[in-house]
């Protein structure tokens, strides 16, 4: 059994168990309330009917992640009368993790709060690190704020019942936090023959969640350092909301094109880390980019990491080893269009 993780945040401590959910769920507190992904909540539904506290179904997409999905979630609260002794336990993907810590966090200004990752990516990135968020209009994640939890379950049984496609999209994150910050995480990735299949195992899970946490201990709420995390996001994003990708596919371009970018503008000398990020994200590239910057320019202008004419990017100087950047926004996508024209 892998030991407890266990990380100190400004509302306390949050505790991250491997262990299983069914078993977890039977302990718990009497004031407590569910936010369940609806694709979950039918594959258990016997665990879920036996559970005997009010259920919230979710039925989780970018498209739902809105302020209209935030009340209706808050409305459930109300409608159940919850206050600050309950805890909320959200289970779900990442986009149900990010929506129903949020709700958590502003609903009688907090309350008690467990994720219960159930995808690939949401064990390895969305529901660690205290972040929270819906989208506003056209901008990802634009709305939100940080807020950890007190415990975080992973049950990678989860991952036996979830289709291949959704799967996979945990990869490129994982791959982030390699490149970024562990040489031998990235490693150990090297080394699975084919990263798509679920190879990914409890040890490697570990790893990531320690490699993540290293800096998100010395930067919580991204002042600094932690926008390391965000390499592949900046462009990611806005692929992602421009050509309707999954996070996971849209991250992986984002990465290949944002190490192309920074390299045409002489920010990276060591050409082996976009070999090397070509070749293990090989499976996510896809033609359905245009190598053109127009569809890309209104988020790029939006992102979260803008600054007035500058742009905050994480530069993988050697494998592991990342500064970030402030980057003028007009010579980033000036040399983005040239990387569009190079990779597509």
């Amino acid at each position: 059994m892998l030991k407890p993780i266990t990380y100190h945040h400004s509302r306390g401590t949050c505790h991250i168990i491997f262990s299983s959910f069914s078993a977890y769920l039977t302990k718990l507190p009497i004031n407590t309330v569910c936010i369940v992904d609806k694709n979950v909540y039918q594959l258990y539904q016997t665990i879920f009917n036996d559970l005997q506290k009010p259920i919230f179904v979710f039925h989780a997409s970018e498209k739902r992640k809105t302020l209209t999905s935030l009340e209706n979630i808050l409305t459930f609260f109300h409608d159940n009368e919850v206050d600050r002794s309950y805890t909320i336990i959200a289970i779900g993907g990442g986009i149900t993790c990010d929506i129903a810590a949020l709700a958590a966090s502003v609903w009688k200004r907090g309350c008690k709060l467990t994720l219960i990752p159930t995808t690939l990516m949401a064990m390895v990135d969305a529901s660690i690190g205290g972040k929270t968020a819906i989208n506003f209009l056209t901008v990802k994640n634009s709305v939100g704020t940080f807020y950890h939890p007190e415990i975080i379950l992973i049950d990678t049984l989860f991952l036996k019942t979830l289709p291949v496609e959704i799967y996979k999209e945990g990869i490129p994150e994982i791959v982030k936090h390699a490149l970024t910050l562990n040489k031998s995480l990235l490693d150990q990735l090297l080394e699975i023959q084919d990263i798509c299949l679920k190879q990914i195992d409890n040890a490697l899970i570990y790893k990531n969640i320690t490699t993540k946490l290293s800096i998100i201990k010395s930067d919580p709420e991204e002042k600094n350092v932690r926008k390391i995390l965000n390499m592949g996001h900046t462009v990611g994003h806005a692929i992602e909301i421009a050509y309707g990708l999954p996070h996971g596919t849209a991250v992986a371009n984002g990465i290949v094109l944002e190490l192309e970018t920074l390299a045409l503008l002489g920010y990276i000398e060591d050409h082996q880390i976009l070999s090397l990020s070509k070749s293990i994200l090989r499976p996510f590239i896809t033609k359905k980019i245009k190598n053109k910057i127009e569809p890309l320019l209104p988020f790029l202008k939006q992102d979260k990491k803008r600054c007035e004419e500058k742009i905050s990017i994480p530069v993988v100087k050697s494998i592991g080893n990342t500064v970030v950047e402030d980057i003028l926004l007009s010579d980033f996508t000036n040399a983005l269009q040239k990387a569009l024209i190079n990779e597509y």
